[in-house]
């Protein structure tokens, strides 16, 4: 019974974790390059693309709109 209510509570930790990084605002970061990204646009409700500056991201910022997609799309 205590290993079911570990396994659930670690599970919840992971979903949360992964909500917040979905729900942190789309940075570009203050350097100047202009790398593809794909972010999650909240207020949109999807995945959206960006340019990266290629320095300082936050977690909202993925290689691919599937990668995206398979992270947010359920927020």
């Amino acid at each position: 019974m205590k290993l079911l209510l570990i396994l659930i509570l670690c599970f919840a930790v992971v979903i949360e974790a992964q909500r917040r990084r979905c729900m942190q605002p789309i940075k570009a970061g203050p350097c100047m390059a202009l790398i593809p990204r794909w972010a999650y646009d909240r207020r949109k409700r999807r995945c959206v693309p960006f340019s990266y500056g290629g320095c300082q991201p936050n977690g909202n910022n993925f290689l691919s709109k599937a990668e995206c997609r398979r992270a947010c799309m359920r927020y």
